[in-house]
Order: structure tokens, then C-alpha cells, then sequence
């Protein structure tokens, strides 16, 4: 869901604070006065109480801040977590380079029979990703 309007700065939600704390009324007026709605300003109000430690039922605003932070750090983990589960295949996968059939094979699973052994890249460790030809039937195996 987007926002209608910007939020508004600490300042100008401070300034309504002492407003309705100076009429001593509800947020109605100052609500009139500032072009804000009074659910805002009451919920302002609330969360200044909150923090001033004179109301007890609701978060204060380091502890909403670092809520925040912990539920994106948890949605981070979520989707990696995802990611981890999701089921390698089992068999090599397959891969085409100008319309012929390349094999991916993992670097740890030692060498491919039948297969003829194509370098890694300059720089790049070969347990990374090596890929292997089908030999020719002349050549044998390196």
C-alpha cells in the first residue's frame, strides 16, 4: 500500500505535540490548524507518551526501530534460507555453447571418464566450475 502524502518531519510533529498539550484538548483543533489528520496527531501523542515513559502499552521508538531492523534482517534469512532448500539435481546439468552440448561438472568430483579436461579460466580456482567436452574418439582421456 503507498502513502497519499510524505511523512512529516520530527519537527512538525513535535510543534502539533505541544499544541494539543498547550489547548489541553483533543487533537481536533490543532489538527484543523495543521492540515493533519487527528488519528495522526493522536497517535503522535501516544507514541510521545510512550517514550516520555508515562504510557505502557506500546513500543518505544528505539525499540520500533530496532523491531524494524530485525524483522528485515529475518526476511533476508527467510529467502536465503529458500534458496538452501531448494533440491540440486542429481545428474550433471547441461549446457550449450554454440549449439553443441557442454556438461557443468563440479570441480570436487575428480575426473570425467570418456571426457576430454577444458582449463578454468585464467584466475579463477578450477573447483569452481570446469567444464568437460565428449573426447574425440581418437583422443584419450587427461
Amino acid at each position: 500500500m503507498t502513502r497519499s502524502h510524505p511523512r512529516y518531519a520530527p519537527e512538525f510533529r513535535a510543534e502539533a505535540i505541544r499544541l494539543v498539550r498547550e489547548v489541553g484538548r483533543s487533537p481536533k483543533q490543532p489538527s484543523a490548524d495543521l492540515g493533519c489528520s487527528e488519528a495522526s496527531i493522536s497517535g503522535w501523542l501516544k507514541q510521545a507518551e510512550v517514550d516520555a515513559g508515562q504510557r505502557h502499552d506500546g513500543l518505544t521508538t528505539p525499540e520500533r526501530e530496532e523491531l524494524r531492523q530485525f524483522r528485515a534482517k529475518n526476511r533476508v534469512l527467510r529467502m536465503e534460507r529458500d534458496l538452501l532448500k531448494k533440491r540440486w539435481p542429481s545428474s550433471p546439468r547441461r549446457a550449450t555453447r554454440s549449439g553443441v552440448a557442454l556438461e557443468l561438472h563440479c570441480g570436487g568430483e575428480g575426473p570425467l571418464p570418456n571426457r576430454v579436461h577444458v582449463s578454468p579460466a585464467w584466475g579463477l580456482e578450477e573447483r569452481v566450475l570446469r567444464l568437460a567436452q565428449p573426447a574425440p574418439e581418437s583422443a584419450s582421456c587427461r
